[in-house]
């Protein structure tokens, strides 16, 4: 263990006396009202496209939606899009300190899943490392000062965007050149300190600006944080077997970009182009295979990116079009290496992808409030199958361990969509899309809904819908070269679910509103890791049921902007009968709690200029993976936590006449709960533990 003394706290001290007393300009005067000019109808009335990919208000969209704005991300100083995640209704997140594996109302896929049953967009553009379908979207996703909102909707989305838009579909969406210029450019620097580890910093810019035909922004976050010293946790089953009990060296150095414009050609058609990519590198000491190992950790380094243009043009009053291509690609970087616990050498990888997508689409409105939307779209990808090379440490030399192999993988789906106004507030939603991929054959995919205000504001929602999840390349494909490793299985058939969804929202007063939503999910040809005492295989087992019921409140009032949710489920899985153990049967599911809740709450005192904010995470009892029951040979689970984070914020200080600037000082997981998730390979993941944060934004 290195000597480590808890050194950033004074430096944060000393950094927020510097600012107080060299700031260039201080705003006293003005004030930056941190509710904007939103009231509690507004935020509930947002518009949102992602749910019927057309402009609608997001109380009356035919899906059970959550939107996180652009000022709750302030309010809460949330510093990537997966903590944001993790306090909205039914998103438990399982994160293994490399990568966010978020599950969703009951259901979470496991070892190494990396929210794959989740389908996450930027601007509507899927953004999963596709030879795993993993998503990264910790700091290495949008820098946070370029996005406007954060939809998400909870439940099957299969029907307008095909293969894993399994249980939710999250859409990110950018802040235009226009906005980014009313409000300023911006460049950020925060520092970070952990109590358990070490410091580390993020820095970011974002730049935005327009005119009659051009709109453009462009933005940009770099960070390194030393996480080096945090303990295995005792509750490990092979806590004793392992020689480390904490990590040595656990550096996390994500980066992003991401670039998007927009150009008026006429008055009826206009073309959009975008960018993103993404860096993700970061130490990964506690894998389920061979962790804390004294010759250093496994490090996963991949590239993610992706270039689109899009075309749109109105053809009539009633019917426009819109055209789209995109090119992505994803590899494995310089850093990406594999330790296998052996002294004199590691693994490399040969990974990754490249694909070219095309689609189009064509939305026709009919009396004036019914709307028919009809589309395509095709992929193509030249995946390079994981394969691996042992490198000699000292000499460099190397030898291949199995031969490079590539597959081509391709989709082409075709969908239709129908909106129509039955009554004056009553409408519905018909969905059907049908893909054909060269894996697992054709799927279809269906969607059913009516949404309705009744009396004294009351809205129902009453839905219905199917989805499916591709298997990723991996699971097809991938060959094991050490003990515990995945085996793919290309004879693997797609998960199927279904949902229903009944919804009442009504107000409880003028300043506090409530949602309260019924779920049911079946999933059939459920995908689960079987170990054969060596290696994990997936296999398509039975199925599994899943009721639950959410909790959402909303509250606005004199100041305070506060939210509250509560999500309860209860999962059955039927019998697998490809189980060769007892304990792999896991009637009530995995790795998912019973309960979770979320509770903040944030304040604007007025005559300081400070913004106040304490954001609350309370996740219940979970059930240990099938993997580590096996491996104590025992069934057991893991203890609840909350996790408290107190945010204080002002505007008042800018070294910028007349801009503005924002100074915050955060203290996360502010109990040091010290809290613990379930692991595979009879490891549990740590927490990070308390974590001080000062930051300072200054707009130009």
């Amino acid at each position: 263990m290195r000597n480590r003394t808890f050194v950033i706290p004074s430096r944060l001290l000393a950094a927020t006396l510097f600012f107080s007393s060299w700031s260039v300009s201080v705003i006293a005067e003005e004030e930056f009202d941190v509710l904007g000019e939103l009231s509690l109808e507004d935020l509930l009335n947002i518009e949102v496209e992602t749910a019927t990919k057309t402009a609608e208000k997001s109380s009356l969209s035919p899906a059970i939606m959550t939107v996180v704005t652009s000022q709750d991300i302030d309010n809460y100083g949330y510093s990537s899009v997966a903590e944001a995640l993790s306090h909205v209704a039914s998103f438990v997140d399982n994160y293994d300190l490399a990568v966010h594996n978020f599950g969703v109302r009951g259901i979470n896929s496991g070892v190494r899943s990396g929210s794959r049953t989740i389908k996450f967009m930027i601007d509507g553009q899927a953004i999963a490392f596709r030879s795993t379908s993993q998503n990264f979207i910790d700091k290495e996703l949008i820098p946070m000062d370029m996005i406007e909102r954060i939809e998400v909707v909870r439940g099957p989305v299969s029907a307008l965007y095909g293969a894993n838009a399994f249980l939710g579909v999250v859409n990110i969406v950018s802040k235009s050149g226009a906005k980014l210029a009313e409000n300023g450019g911006s460049v950020g620097l925060k520092l970070s300190s952990t109590s358990n580890a070490g410091s580390g910093y993020t820095a970011s810019a974002t730049y935005g600006r327009n005119n009659d035909t051009w709109d453009y922004s462009i933005g940009m976050s770099a960070s390194d944080e030393d996480r080096s010293d945090i303990a295995l946790p005792r509750r490990s089953p092979a806590y004793e077997s392992i020689s480390m009990q904490q990590s040595a060296s656990d550096d996390s150095e994500p980066l992003s970009l991401y670039a998007r414009s927009k150009y008026q050609i006429d008055e009826t058609s206009s073309i959009k182009m975008s960018g993103h990519y993404q860096q993700l590198s970061v130490d990964n000491p506690f894998s389920d295979i061979n962790p804390l190992q004294p010759e250093g950790a496994t490090k996963i380094a991949l590239g993610n990116m992706y270039f689109r243009t899009d075309y749109d043009i109105a053809l009539s009053e009633n019917v426009t079009a819109h055209a789209f291509m995109v090119y992505s690609q994803g590899e494995t970087l310089d850093k990406d290496k594999i330790e296998v616990g052996a002294e004199s050498f590691f693994l490399e990888r040969r990974f990754g992808y490249d694909g070219f997508d095309i689609g189009a689409e064509m939305f026709v409105t009919f009396r004036e409030k019914d709307s028919l939307l009809v589309g395509f779209d095709s992929k193509r990808d030249n995946q390079k199958v994981e394969t691996f090379t042992r490198v000699d440490r000292l000499t460099g030399d190397r030898t291949e361990l199995n031969p490079a192999r590539d597959e081509t993988l391709t989709d082409i789906g075709l969908y239709a969509q129908y909106l129509m106004q039955v009554k004056e507030n009553w409408r519905a939603v018909a969905g059907f899309r049908l893909d054909d991929d060269s894996v697992i054959g054709q799927q279809s995919s269906a969607r059913l809904g009516v949404v309705g205000q009744l009396s004294n504001d009351i809205i129902l929602k009453v839905l219905a819908g199917s989805s499916f999840q591709a298997p990723s390349p991996e699971l097809l494909y991938r060959t094991a070269v050490q003990a515990g490793d995945i085996i793919g299985n290309s004879d693997l058939s797609a998960q199927k679910a279904e949902t229903l969804e009944v919804s009442v929202a009504m107000p409880l007063s003028n300043f506090i509103h409530m949602t309260l939503t019924y779920f049911n999910t079946k999933v059939d040809e459920l995908v689960v890791f079987e170990s054969d005492g060596s290696n994990l295989f997936a296999n398509n087992s039975s199925g599994s049921t899943t009721d639950g019921l959410e909790v959402e409140l909303r509250m606005l009032w004199q100041g305070i902007n506060a939210y509250f949710n509560y999500t309860w489920q209860e999962t059955e899985r039927e019998h697998n009968p490809f189980s060769l153990f007892v304990l792999e049967q896991r009637k009530d599911g995995e790795l998912y709690p019973e309960q979770a809740a979320n509770l903040g709450m944030s304040y604007f005192w007025k005559e300081p200029q400070i913004n106040l904010s304490w954001n609350n995470r309370w996740v219940g009892k979970r059930d240990a993976s099938s993997l580590n029951v096996l491996f104590i040979n025992q069934n057991y689970e893991l203890d609840s936590y909350l996790d408290s984070t107190l945010t204080i914020s002002t505007d008042r200080f800018s070294m910028l006449q007349d801009k503005k600037g924002t100074l915050r000082l955060q203290f996360k997981d502010m109990f040091d709960s010290n809290y613990v998730n379930p692991g595979f390979g009879g490891i549990e993941f740590p927490s990070l533990g308390r974590q001080v944060l000062l930051s300072f934004e200054q707009r130009f």
